[in-house]
This record gives C-alpha cells, sequence and structure tokens, in this order.
C-alpha cells in the first residue's frame, strides 16, 4: 500500500522550506545601527559621523569662535583623512555667530576624489538663519568638507 503524501518527510521538509522563504521576504527588516554622538558648549561643538560599515567613524569639531570646522578620520592608529572648513564664510557671518552641528546618516554623493561618506554633518547658524548639509569622503590627505545644500529657516 503506497504512503499518503501528506506522512512523507520531504513533502514536509519542502512546504517548510517554501513557508520560511515567503516568510522572510515579507518580515519587516531590522534597520543597521549606527552610533552618532554629539556634545557641546557655548563656543565648542564635537560629533562623531559614520563614513562607511566596517570602517572607523570620522569626528568633527567646530570652533564657534573661529567658525573653523575640523574633521578627521580615525585608522591605523592616526588621522590619514582630515577636514577643514571655514563655516564663518559659508554663512556670512563673522561676529557672534551661534552654531550647532548634528550627524545624519544620508549616504551622499560627494563630488571629488574618494569614497562618499554615509554620514553628513547639519550645521544651522543662529544669526543668519540658515542650515546647510556638508558631505565628505574617505579619500586620505588633507579633503575639504563639500556643501551639498541648504536652507533658510529665518527671515526667508
Amino acid at each position: 500500500m503506497p504512503v499518503p503524501v501528506s506522512e512523507r518527510r520531504i513533502v514536509w521538509i519542502a512546504l517548510g522550506a517554501v513557508l520560511g522563504c515567503v516568510l522572510s521576504v515579507y518580515w519587516p527588516q531590522e534597520p543597521a545601527l549606527g552610533a552618532y554622538s554629539a556634545s557641546g558648549g557655548d563656543d565648542l561643538q564635537m560629533c562623531s559621523c559614520t563614513t562607511a560599515i566596517g570602517t572607523g567613524d570620522a569626528v568633527f569639531i567646530l570652533d564657534g569662535t573661529s567658525g573653523r570646522l575640523i574633521g578627521g578620520i580615525y585608522g591605523n592608529g592616526g588621522f590619514p583623512a582630515m577636514y577643514i572648513r571655514n563655516l564663518a564664510a559659508d554663512f556670512g557671518v563673522t561676529d557672534g555667530a551661534s552654531y550647532i552641528m548634528v550627524p545624519a546618516s544620508v549616504a551622499p554623493r560627494v563630488p571629488g576624489r574618494g569614497t562618499s561618506a554615509e554620514g553628513v554633518l547639519f550645521v544651522a547658524e543662529q544669526k543668519s538663519g540658515q542650515c546647510g548639509m556638508y558631505g565628505f569622503t574617505t579619500a586620505q590627505g588633507q579633503n575639504e568638507l563639500v556643501p551639498l545644500a541648504n536652507f533658510r529657516w529665518r527671515g526667508a
């Protein structure tokens, strides 16, 4: 007497595999975790920003007195990639500037040599009422932070 199809192990294994595949396609994906941190006071701010999965993060320091934004990517016991930007010139404010900076994951295309980093920096300045987004590449050596976009949030 032949064995019924419902009692064959191979049928149940195949059915389980198919249901597992269907479930994995429709199950919500877990987001990738990224570690961002930021700290600051009146005249000095510091934050970290993701460069790429499996590589070192970048650290940026914003000197509110001079309006200079300086950073670097840590790797191999040093900072092989360094960045600098004069924010005072970008925002057109020389005296009494008040900045705030936060990192974010945007993964933009940044012109220049090297691979674009996944993270960007958003910098807002209170006196001018502007917010700018700055991207960077992971190329070694001295680099410039690239302004990618901006908008006015006050007095438009």
